[in-house]
């Protein structure tokens, strides 16, 4: 606005005859010359008054403007060409589209549209991965809230009647001076990661599993140290609230930060 009131200005001042003579002439010249908006004000120069040959741009510029104010090296000839111009006519006309141009333009946002939905899709799924863990780890936390005889299915409880199921009933029992207490060792992260993950109680848990290896051929009359009780199955339980928390953790620590709150 401040250039259309300047010239606006000096367009009145001539026609009330005012200003010296030169100027009003300079004036007159410019009245066939397209208005220049352009912020940057740096003197375009052509190729042939620098001596290059062959150069594909055809024209140069020493701009010391701000990026964002700077006339793009492929317009350089065009824009010196619409500033010299007088009248309708100049060096630049409107021709045929340039077929390689555009399509260089839509391959770079046919690319760009890509990186965009690639990175959306990536950030759907470490939203979902994070919602996911948060979701387990709080039923996790819930089933073992209230200890060891919270995990106990909603429909059973202390006051019923459970019965006692011998492993072997043909089976007469040893004598008590040559029993010998055979403890289980092994891990069973499968064994309370269902029961957490059904909410099974610790006592069903346990019988199941014991059951299964009965079955399986692996406890027997001579050999009982695979039976699983219900403290073995709680402890499991504990090792495995441990191993997913510090896994929870280190994979929030990669991505950037604890995303949640230690339990």
């Amino acid at each position: 606005m401040s250039k259309l009131k300047e010239v606006w200005n000096q367009a009145v001042q001539f026609s009330l005859g005012k200003g010296k003579l030169d100027a009003k002439e300079r004036f007159s010249v410019k009245l066939d010359q397209l208005f220049d908006i352009l912020t940057c004000k740096c003197q375009i120069s052509s190729c042939e008054r620098g001596g290059c040959d062959g150069c594909v741009i055809q024209a140069h510029m020493n701009c010391c403007c701000s990026r964002e104010n700077r006339i793009p090296l492929k317009d350089l000839a065009y824009i010196k060409g619409q500033k010299e111009k007088v009248g309708s006519k100049g060096p630049h006309q409107m021709g045929a589209p340039d077929l390689q141009e555009h399509k260089r333009q839509v391959r770079t946002l046919e690319r760009q549209g890509m990186e965009n939905m690639a990175e959306e899709r990536r950030r759907s799924r470490e939203e979902n991965a994070a919602a996911a863990d948060k979701a387990a780890r709080k039923d996790v936390k819930r089933s073992l809230a209230d200890g060891d005889e919270d995990l106990e299915l909603e429909s059973g409880s202390e006051d019923e009647f459970v019965p006692e199921v011998e492993l072997f009933p043909e089976t007469e029992p040893e004598p008590a001076a040559s029993t010998k207490v055979q403890k289980n060792y092994d891990d069973i992260p499968n064994i309370a990661l269902a029961s957490v993950r059904y909410g099974i109680g610790l006592r069903p848990t346990a019988a199941i599993a014991t059951a299964a290896l009965i079955d399986a051929g692996i406890i027997t009359e001579d050999n009982t140290s695979k039976v699983i009780d219900k403290n073995k199955v709680k402890r499991a339980q504990e090792q495995l609230m441990r191993e997913l928390g510090e896994e929870f953790e280190e994979k929030c620590r990669e991505m950037g930060g604890d995303l949640l709150h230690p339990l």
